[in-house]
């Protein structure tokens, strides 16, 4: 069953190759979306896939990459959305996107 996440992660969460770490998790577990650096100092990003390999995307991203640390993940369900094919590290935002089709 296909499913997707709207995910918040705080903590040392940036400039640790957290992004990166995603793209790549993301992309082994065949997984779609995005990631990007918060003006805060969070990390947000939108993944979709078979929900099994999103459970364990999720796993991946609350461990997170060596030299980060994790300290809060937030995740909610939101809809698919049709136009990622592919996953990517996209531009740097000022706050979360209000992802709507909840």
């Amino acid at each position: 069953m296909l499913e997707a996440q709207h995910i918040i992660i705080e903590g040392l969460v940036q400039g640790v190759g957290f992004r990166f770490f995603t793209k790549t998790s993301a992309e082994k577990l065949k997984l779609t979306g995005w990631v990007r650096n918060l003006a805060d100092g969070r990390v947000e990003a939108f993944i979709q896939g078979e929900s099994m390999a999103l459970d364990q995307m999720v796993e991946h991203l609350r461990r997170g990459p060596q030299r980060g640390r994790v300290e809060k993940l937030m995740n909610r369900k939101i809809g698919l959305q049709d136009n990622v094919n592919d996953f990517q590290i996209v531009e740097s935002g000022e706050e979360p996107c209000r992802i709507e089709n909840l």
